[in-house]
């Protein structure tokens, strides 16, 4: 069974997430993830300098949340 799951989101989660979306330019990723999208998701799911993986970093829209929002 594992470890027991974190959760960082507070009590104020939704099922349904609104942003703005990330329009890719001619050279740009295909599927681009609007990074304040990645931020509300980083901070509900890793702990304060918490560790966040993304093995397929593709534009690097995660990195950049996971440094705005203090992860590593």
């Amino acid at each position: 069974m594992g470890r027991p799951r974190i959760w960082c989101g507070g009590t104020q989660a939704r099922n349904v997430l609104r942003f703005a979306k990330a329009i890719p330019q001619a050279d740009d990723h295909p599927t681009p993830k609007p990074v304040p999208l990645l931020e509300e998701l980083i901070r509900a799911s890793a702990p304060g300098r918490g560790l966040v993986l993304d093995p397929f970093a593709g534009s690097g829209p995660t990195l950049i949340a996971a440094e705005r929002t203090g992860r590593i």
